[in-house]
């Protein structure tokens, strides 16, 4: 199944699924597990599975709010 970017429209897109990921955001690091989604190779933006983009959404709350 084709994916387009929703950052660039492009359909150069690639799946991906990582077990472990890492990300540094404002001065902490927080650890993911099971990230799936596509990433486009024009743009580089990630588009993350509907699963996924809701932990990360949650992870941001948090952090904003000071959790």
């Amino acid at each position: 199944m084709s994916h387009n970017c929703s950052k660039c429209g492009s359909h150069n897109t690639h799946k991906f699924n990582y077990e472990h990921f890492r990300v540094d955001y404002l001065d902490t690091s927080i650890d993911f597990h099971g990230i799936q989604g596509h990433q486009c190779l024009d743009c580089r933006n990630l588009d993350l599975s509907p699963a996924c983009q809701a932990k990360v959404d949650q992870v941001d709350i948090a952090i904003r709010a000071g959790l």
